[in-house]
């Protein structure tokens, strides 16, 4: 296991923190996710979903650029209810897409197209890209996260996986706010689909963290 530093400078620039796991040494590219913190938290703090991951690979945690506390934000605006996305708040995310697709094209070194992960905030950041930019991942795994559906292009291409995972007692982004995202994407011709997990509140739980394991060997297994 190795820990890197990474900054790669995109059209804003985003720092983040790298892990890779059974890392073969021989130099080439690795197959590689690219996670996206919560509201408040941190890259390092998120790369604990991938501890202990069974196979090789690249684990890339990019760090939100507002500063909220001792951590970070991906968003200014409120982000609990898709009804209460105003306008700017609408903008705001389609600028950070916009920024955070330089940086997956930028990102470099990776064998095939990454799998977006993220939680809360972050799982808002995964559906984003999925929806916007599917031409630069090979899935995206959101993890507590929501979407309104005003963010979705009239007509989703490349379609690519989008597999959310949400826990039934979620406070904080109640999971019928996920299913409509999910069944948004749907509508608009995409391959999504939701699990659901049982008294799990606002967090990632034993079972949803194996099940984001098997989602991810099972995406990063399609190829480009």
């Amino acid at each position: 296991m190795l820990l890197l530093w990474s900054q790669v400078a995109a059209a804003a620039t985003f720092s983040s923190v790298e892990l890779r796991l059974h890392d073969p040494g021989d130099g080439r590219p690795m197959q590689t996710v690219v996670l996206f913190h919560g509201y408040g938290a941190t890259p390092e703090g998120i790369l604990g979903l991938y501890q202990g991951y069974p196979g090789p690979l690249r684990v890339v945690a990019v760090r939100g650029p507002a500063a909220v506390g001792d951590g970070f934000a991906w968003y200014d605006a409120p982000w609990t209810k898709p009804e209460l996305f105003p306008g700017d708040g609408e903008a705001e995310r389609r600028e950070r897409a916009e920024e955070l697709a330089t940086f997956l094209e930028e990102l470099g070194s990776s064998s095939g197209l990454p799998v977006v992960v993220g939680f809360s905030q972050g799982g808002m950041t995964a559906f984003l890209l999925a929806a916007r930019h599917p031409e630069l991942v090979a899935g995206a795994i959101p993890l507590g996260g929501n979407l309104p559906a005003s963010l979705l292009p009239p007509t989703l291409a490349p379609v690519v996986p989008v597999r959310a995972l949400h826990g039934e007692a979620d406070p904080v982004i109640p999971v019928a706010t996920a299913r409509d995202t999910v069944a948004a994407f749907v509508a608009h011709g995409g391959d999504a689909r939701i699990e659901t997990f049982a008294g799990v509140e606002h967090a990632v739980s034993p079972p949803m963290r194996d099940r984001l394991w098997t989602l991810t060997a099972e995406m990063l297994a399609r190829g480009p």
